[in-house]
């Protein structure tokens, strides 16, 4: 089974991450380990940080990278890339894996080659909310508690996907060989902020004919 590395950049909103954390143990269903970039937090976050995990020991490898100072979220992506021994899972804090989205993300990755990046669908406002596919390719059954996350996966056909031009970076699973070809996320300050480092970087794949798709079977 191919190897997962989940890295979860974060600053101080403790409460969010360790809400991550619980969900990742909880439902992540693969082979996995936790890259946890600290991006300048102050000494308190880190202190609850390392009390949880003390507490509640990750099944798989945990790796904690303190920063020391606040860079924004592609330098501290890129620390978690460095680090990662597999296919790269750039997971927001506030970010919660529902039962099964996972597994499903990294089968349909691995299913083509030429797929570079697989995202899920979620309830947040972007182009990967789940009501916009449940217009358009007649989704049914879709519980109206969006944040029911494992009660979504439950109703969501597994397999189907649709190839995107862009992905959010909020739960996006990147594989090793297309980040090898493409590059990391771009650390420059010119881009737009938000979703600029995102979009940067699924042009950059796709210029080089990878493919992204979003998961219709997948919520996050």
């Amino acid at each position: 089974m191919s190897l997962v590395s989940i890295v979860v950049p974060a600053l101080d909103c403790v409460d969010l991450t360790i809400r991550c954390f619980e969900h990742i143990t909880r439902n992540a269903g693969v082979k996995y380990e936790v890259i946890y970039v600290d991006d300048g937090s102050t000494t308190q976050t880190l202190d609850r940080i390392y009390e949880w995990t003390a507490a509640n020991p990750f099944p798989a490898n945990f790796k904690l990278i303190s920063r020391g100072i606040n860079s924004g979220f592609a330098v501290a992506a890129n620390a978690g890339i460095e680090a990662a021994n597999g296919h790269v899972l750039l997971l927001n804090n506030d970010a919660f894996l529902s039962k099964g989205c996972l597994p499903e993300m990294l089968e349909r990755l691995c299913s083509d080659p030429q797929v570079g990046a697989v995202g899920p669908l979620t309830n947040c406002d972007n182009w990967q909310n789940i009501m916009k596919f449940q217009r358009e390719i007649g989704l049914k059954g879709i519980p109206t508690e969006l944040n029911d996350g494992d009660g979504v996966m439950q109703r969501l056909p597994r397999g189907a996907t649709v190839n995107a031009k862009r992905l959010s970076g909020f739960c996006c699973l990147k594989r090793q060989e297309a980040l090898a070809s493409v590059g990391w996320l771009d650390e420059s300050p010119s881009l737009p902020h938000g979703l600029g480092t995102d979009n940067d970087w699924c042009k950059r794949a796709i210029d080089v004919n990878w493919k992204l798709q979003i998961c219709l079977g997948a919520y996050c």
